[in-house]
């Protein structure tokens, strides 16, 4: 599943990009992509995991 954003005021970096892959054994990736104001690019990949 991918998500977008679309920020209209703040200091937030606007379209920014969220992707969730769904992993075996019940996990899921996390993937955020987006480019900073300054134009430099920023992600973030992390597994997530479910907790009891």
């Amino acid at each position: 599943m991918t998500l977008g954003d679309s920020i209209q005021s703040g200091n937030c970096v606007t379209n920014g990009r969220i992707t969730l892959t769904l992993r075996p054994g019940d996990t899921v990736g996390f993937a955020y992509e987006s480019t900073k104001r300054d134009g430099t690019r920023q992600s973030v990949k992390v597994g997530l995991e479910r907790v009891a």
